[in-house]
Order: structure tokens, then sequence, then C-alpha cells
């Protein structure tokens, strides 16, 4: 079975999150972050938030 898009990239976007303290493990994950906000939006963040 395939997941929807969005719940793959909702998926990304929890993985690379920040921490706590704001910095990002491996730093690398802070452009991925930011990529996959640019790309998708804050509807997609949003659904990350509701779960």
């Amino acid at each position: 079975m395939m997941r929807p898009f969005r719940d793959v990239v909702a998926a990304a976007l929890q993985i690379t999150r920040a921490n706590a303290d704001g910095s990002f493990f491996p730093a690398e994950n802070a452009v991925l972050h930011r990529n996959l906000l640019a790309a998708y939006g804050p509807a997609t963040v949003a659904a990350v938030d509701t779960g």
C-alpha cells in the first residue's frame, strides 16, 4: 500500500525538524527542512502539527 504524498512530506518534516534548542542534528537537516518548507509550505506544516 502506498502512503499519500502529503503524509510522506509531513513525515520528512518531522524527521528533519530542529531540536528543542533550535539546533539541527545532523546539521544537514536544516537545509532539508528549509527546502521542504519552501517547496510545500504552511499547509503541510499545519498537517504535521495536527497529526
